[in-house]
């Protein structure tokens, strides 16, 4: 037989190492232990064959499968927390990629990030177990909206013990609906939380100027709040 022609050699200790490679790569696609034997012929000065067995066990492991989960509001005014969810088959894993789809990208497990502006994003993550197997990306959307807008209107005469209607004027961002409207007179009567009907109707007992405040929430949480003099 020919000689194969080594990739490379390197000196350890006054020898001469040689590395060499199969010339065809070997997929396998069940995980498991597989023994590997290679038969070396490795003359010896004297003419002696010099023939070596050299026996190994190849370990073949599953890949990593990442994923994540992830909480906000929905409003791009607050910071989106990521949370990794992979499934590593209990191997550490030694580096993680995020792409935060904003152009922006990390490598921490459990990162935070926040968006400078609303829309939806296509976050993917990947990462590398300490074995050397990396996963496939994982991707998610995060849909992100500008906060809502609040805004009320109070009827007129405003009169000592006669009754004010306050009018919801608030609006949303398309995609977005309002949910809960919490409003406070600003006379020590306490908050109110509207769950079904926006407007709201309140009489003073005492003359005065009262700050009313209004706080809006949308159905995944994004909040805006308003406060007029009357």
């Amino acid at each position: 037989l020919n000689a194969p022609v080594p990739d490379a050699t390197t000196v350890v200790n006054g020898k001469t190492l040689y590395l060499y490679r199969l010339p065809t790569p070997y997929t396998i696609n069940t995980i498991g232990t597989y023994p590997i034997k290679v038969l070396a012929q490795n003359p010896t000065p004297d003419g002696c064959s010099g023939e070596q067995e050299i026996d190994y066990d190849l370990q073949v492991f599953a890949p990593p499968v990442a994923d994540f989960n992830f909480t906000n509001n929905g409003c791009v005014t607050q910071a989106v927390s990521f949370f990794d969810n992979s499934n590593t088959s209990g191997r550490p894993v030694i580096a993680r990629y995020w792409d935060f789809g904003d152009a922006t990208t990390g490598n921490t497990n459990n990162p935070t990030h926040t968006y400078s502006a609303a829309g939806p994003y296509t976050v993917k993550y990947a990462l590398i177990t300490d074995i050397g197997c990396l996963s496939d990306t994982t991707p998610h959307t995060v849909n992100l909206n500008n906060p809502p807008n609040a805004i009320f209107s109070a009827s007129s005469p405003r009169c000592q013990n006669k009754t004010v209607t306050f009018s919801d004027l608030s609006t949303v961002s398309a995609g977005s609906t309002l949910a809960k409207w919490y409003w406070d007179f600003g006379d020590g009567s306490g908050p109110i939380i509207a769950l079904t009907s926006a407007d709201q109707t309140h009489s003073y007992l005492l003359p005065g100027t009262y700050n009313a405040t209004l706080k809006v929430e949308t159905t995944t949480g994004c909040q805006s709040t308003i406060e007029i003099g009357r």
